[in-house]
């Protein structure tokens, strides 16, 4: 499993940030096959929309908490197709909200995929902490799927809450992969250091325009597009906070390509950013050695501009079809 670190990953929050690129280890993946290759894209089923968006040949494996880990690593070196996906879930009582799928398409043709999605473990075990990573099981028919299912247990003495899950493909969606780092003090300050990284996939169920006077075109984070800050005080203990980006707009500024994105703050010691509150990132991206740019709203409002890859540094893919 190929692990591709962020700058600065080893200083504070950042170092838990990663971004995990599936690798067949020492020589090329194979070609994908064309019936795996048929579940990316998007889907409606009858328990709300769900999407892969991403197929790699790796190592990767997970517990049941849904964490993953390099199979090469355990000495029991393991490859296979992996689709990454994400789903909306029907909580009961409360607001949808996207979760992690993941899987491996098996199968004639890899026409059965029994991923798993990624939940509170509290569904399992009252006021239990944590995530697991439950059961789903999808059978794709052609550009249908039938006869799967999915289950918010995984316990056999207690999983009886089973849902019947039907669907049909609609069509592919764009996805562009983005990272970001800085380290340093921001525009127009002179006293407070600070290190930002933050790393994800946004996706867009149409190809995007990136029209600054139409507003560019909006799309959704996947579940794993994080942010950690820290801010660097002299003679006091580093303030963090971290918090997860739910979705965006694809823009050009200048000729130079932007995601304006909006989170939720998730973890906190910033009096004035509290877990729950609204936080946006711009990133812009230099390319060619031009000034790069990071810039924080919200409940937090600084920014850092730089042409030094050493103090600022963004990664902005084109939006790319998938399915």
């Amino acid at each position: 499993m190929t692990v591709r670190r962020l700058r600065w990953g080893a200083l504070g929050a950042v170092a838990a940030l990663a971004v995990l690129v599936g690798s067949p280890g020492a020589g090329a993946a194979p070609a994908p096959p064309a019936g795996a290759r048929a579940w990316l894209g998007h889907w409606k089923t009858n328990f709300g929309p769900l999407i892969f968006y991403d197929l790699s040949y790796t190592d990767v494996g997970w517990d049941n908490s849904g964490k993953e880990f390099s199979t090469c690593g355990l000495n029991d070196c393991h490859h296979h197709w992996l689709l990454r996906g994400m789903w909306s879930w029907p909580e009961k009582g409360k607001q949808r909200k996207w979760v992690t799928v993941k899987g491996t398409p098996t199968g004639n043709g890899y026409d059965t995929v029994e991923p798993c999605w990624i939940g509170p473990f509290s569904l399992e075990v009252p006021k239990g902490k944590g995530d697991a990573c439950y059961p789903m099981l999808l059978y794709r028919v052609g550009e249908k799927e039938r006869g799967g299912f999915w289950k918010a247990c995984f316990l056999p003495e207690s999983c009886t809450d089973h849902h019947h899950l039907t669907g049909q493909k609609t069509g592919p969606v764009w996805k562009a992969g983005f990272s970001f780092t800085q380290r340093g003090i921001p525009d127009g300050q002179r006293v407070i250091r600070t290190q930002t990284g933050g790393a994800g996939i946004i996706l867009f169920d149409e190809s995007p325009v990136a029209n600054r006077k139409g507003g560019g075109s909006r799309g959704r984070n996947t579940p794993g597009s994080q942010v950690f800050h820290i801010d660097e005080i002299p003679g006091s203990p580093n303030l963090s906070l971290s918090f997860q980006l739910k979705e965006g707009r694809y823009l050009i500024f200048g000729r130079k390509p932007s995601l304006v994105m909006a989170g939720v703050v998730t973890n906190s010691d910033d009096s004035h950013c509290r877990p729950g509150a609204l936080i946006g990132v711009t990133i812009t991206d230099g390319q060619r050695g031009g000034a790069s740019q990071i810039k924080l709203s919200g409940c937090r409002a600084e920014q850092w501009t730089s042409a030094d890859p050493n103090r600022v540094h963004v990664h902005l893919e084109l939006p790319q079809r998938v399915g």
